[in-house]
């Protein structure tokens, strides 16, 4: 099998590479999925001179970015700073929010789930893989059927904080059999499911 590498999106792709950075310091994850809508605007480019454009302009712009390796420096309050251009601004446009890179990696994800995807999903395939770029399990999965169901459950409130602490500790593990699969903590029972 060939090495993956990304694509720069076009108009009619059935998959689409997405960008995903480091975990926030709350252990968020955080990766640039279309949370203003697919004709929002979202800020991306260099830090000093950033661009704003609809989703798919933005990704494609920051895709290039990327294979290119465009750099450039700027001067800045502080002085000289070399910056990437294949940056995104996080959040709903915030001027406080971070801009990020991908600095966890990319996953390819089918582009008619775009909007059902999730960035803890995509930092999860990442972290579990250990590779820079994966192939999501929903295309190697069933490419044309559905992923997941609908179930009614109850979480704790503090469900992302515990999971993010039982995977610092585990190290994304069973603690019981050591195996490399989702770790679910229930209130009265617990279990592994395989994704």
């Amino acid at each position: 099998m060939s090495p993956l590498k990304i694509k720069v999106y076009e108009e009619g792709d059935s998959t689409i590479w997405i960008p995903v950075s480091s975990r926030s310091p709350e252990k968020e994850a955080r990766a640039l999925l279309p949370f203003a809508g697919l004709k929002g605007f979202y800020k991306h480019g260099f830090k000093a001179a950033s661009e704003s454009s609809p989703y798919f302009k933005a990704l494609a712009s920051i895709q290039s970015a990327y294979l290119r390796r465009e750099k450039k420096t700027f001067r800045v309050k502080v002085g000289i700073e070399t910056q990437r251009r294949d940056a995104w601004r996080h959040g709903h446009g915030q001027s406080n929010s971070p801009l990020l890179s991908p600095t966890l990696g990319w996953v390819e994800v089918p582009v008619k789930q775009l909007m059902d995807i999730s960035p803890e999903e995509l930092a999860f395939e990442l972290e579990s893989s250990g590779e820079w770029l994966v192939s999501s399990k929903r295309i190697q999965k069933d490419p044309e059927g559905p992923m997941f169901r609908q179930t009614v459950r109850e979480d704790r409130t503090f469900q992302l904080e515990f999971r993010a602490r039982a995977l610092d500790v585990w190290e994304a593990k069973c603690a019981l059999s050591g195996a490399t699969c989702v770790l679910e903590g229930g209130s009265s029972h617990k279990r592994c499911r395989r994704v």
